[in-house]
């Protein structure tokens, strides 16, 4: 399943537009264009959470959309409503699981 993936260099700026994209295009294939958004207007925020993939500090008087691109695709990653059902598992052993790599693990959930 991972042979997909393809993986190039970038050389543009960091945040901004490209960013913003990148992360809606990943808010939208996790399905939490709603949820997302207003999950992430909470990320590193005082009254919030912290970034699930770095702790980024809080800052005392944050901007609204003040996160970073790759914390924001992990808070999407976990707050996903993709989901295996029983199906999934009554055609999976775990022993078979244990063998495949995470994101195999991740894309497989519909």
């Amino acid at each position: 399943m991972a042979e997909h993936i393809k993986i190039k260099p970038y050389w543009g700026p960091v945040g901004g537009w490209g960013s913003a994209r990148s992360v809606g295009a990943i808010l939208l294939r996790e399905r939490v264009p709603i949820e997302g958004p207003l999950t992430l207007l909470h990320q590193n925020k005082p009254s919030g959470f912290e970034c699930v993939s770095c702790s980024y500090a809080k800052l005392g008087d944050p901007h609204p959309l003040e996160f970073c691109e790759n914390g924001a695709k992990a808070t999407a990653w976990e707050i996903t409503s993709k989901r295996c059902g029983p199906e999934f598992f009554a055609n999976h052993k775990m022993r078979e699981l244990e063998d495949w790599p995470d994101h195999d693990l991740e894309e497989v959930a519909v």
